[in-house]
């Protein structure tokens, strides 16, 4: 009987312990978010950022478009704050209401990230304005 007692005492020490392990991981990064909407012009875009603990996303809205240019297009990238470094690029997309497809880099602990979109528009002598939007800091 002492030992029956022993072993129950063992196995509830055991699962208190494993519970107490599996409640301790973090969880992945529950900030980030969207940023704007930044309006300019008539064009509106909101820039966004978010994780899933290995990588960090990065995508924009363009919300409106402003009329009477015949040029315009969008670009943003993944901006690692304690590098001061640019990590994920969308490279230069048409223009066209929605969201645009996301764009991620690998997530390195200890690292703050965020969606820095453009959207630049003009006419036949070139580039005549342009809008930034910053999605929130994600860790």
């Amino acid at each position: 009987m002492p030992h029956l007692r022993r072993l129950v005492r063992i196995v509830t020490a055991a699962l208190i312990l494993a519970a107490v392990v599996v409640v301790a991981q973090p969880a992945h990064a529950a900030d980030g978010g969207c940023g704007g909407p930044r309006v300019r012009s008539g064009f509106s875009i909101t820039a966004c950022n978010s994780d899933d603990g290995v990588w960090v996303y990065g995508d924009m809205y363009v919300n409106s478009v402003g009329s009477g240019f015949t040029t315009c297009y969008v670009e943003y990238e993944i901006w690692d704050g304690t590098t001061n470094k640019a990590v994920a690029y969308s490279g230069k997309q048409s223009c066209y209401l929605g969201r645009h497809p996301s764009t991620a880099a690998l997530k390195v602990p200890g690292h703050i990230y965020r969606t820095e979109a453009f959207i630049g528009w003009g006419g036949p002598s070139g580039l005549i304005g342009g809008l930034l939007a910053y999605g929130k800091w994600t860790t």
